[in-house]
């Protein structure tokens, strides 16, 4: 090969590789994921038409989800035979009756967020934090100056009523698909195995156990592990607006 055929391969390779690399990418399951996400399926989203695609493979996926199995051979969202539906409007109906309905523990303002935070109990120089200055806050406190009627975010039924050196006076609720915990109470109203409903009083706000202020330390544990509750509910602001 002389040096001129040499300097063509040599400019051509990197196209190769370009090329090459672009049919391996376009092949591979994250790609199509994306290509899905990005299609005109009317604002679908990629969840959606994987779930559309599990439907028309899968009658168990759909007999799970209490919908129609529809032919493989219709499209979504036409009236081609009685198995079409709206699977945008199904999907969305399943998760509104299947998402738990949270009502505001207590009448006040978010005063601490869930996550990392400076241990409030903390009194030397904020210049000089180092890592044994800060806790992992598995809640949010809400402020009881307005109200002091904690109510159950729930409808459930109280699992656990009792004393903890940090949590001071605090009860816990299990609902259908996660508990949740209510801490630092003055009094507690319900008893263990009392079923009780969402709004209803279950204790008053207090600053019993390990607190800097009258407050509800509110939780959300999903299978025994705390999750952000904010993900549950919009906050109510007193604007009219929400705090999520």
């Amino acid at each position: 090969m002389d040096k001129a055929s040499k300097d063509e391969v040599r400019a051509i390779f990197p196209v190769l590789c370009v090329v090459i690399g672009l049919v391996l990418f376009s092949s591979m399951p994250i790609y199509r994921g994306l290509e899905s996400n990005f299609s005109e399926e009317k604002g679908l989203g990629a969840a959606m038409v994987l779930l559309r695609d599990e439907l028309t493979q899968n009658e168990s996926v759909a007999t799970f989800l209490g919908l129609p199995a529809p032919d493989s051979a219709v499209t979504v969202g036409t009236a081609a035979d009685a198995h079409s539906f709206d699977l945008a409007a199904e999907v969305a109906a399943y998760i509104e009756i299947h998402t738990p309905k949270f009502v505001p523990p207590l009448d006040g303002k978010i005063n601490s967020a869930y996550g990392v935070r400076v241990d409030p109990f903390y009194a030397g120089n904020m210049l000089f934090l180092d890592a044994g200055d800060y806790e992992s806050h598995r809640g949010i406190d809400i402020s009881a100056a307005q109200s002091r009627n904690i109510c159950s975010a729930l409808d459930g039924t109280v699992r656990f009523v009792g004393w903890d050196n940090s949590y001071g006076n605090y009860l816990i609720i299990s609902h259908d698909d996660c508990e949740t915990l209510y801490a630092h109470c003055a009094s507690i109203l319900v008893a263990q195995g009392e079923a009780v409903r969402a709004g209803e009083q279950i204790a008053v706000a207090g600053m019993t156990g390990r607190a800097t202020g009258v407050h509800l330390h509110f939780e959300v544990l999903v299978d025994g592990v705390s999750v952000d509750p904010l993900q549950y509910f919009a906050w109510p602001a007193k604007d009219g607006s929400t705090l999520t």
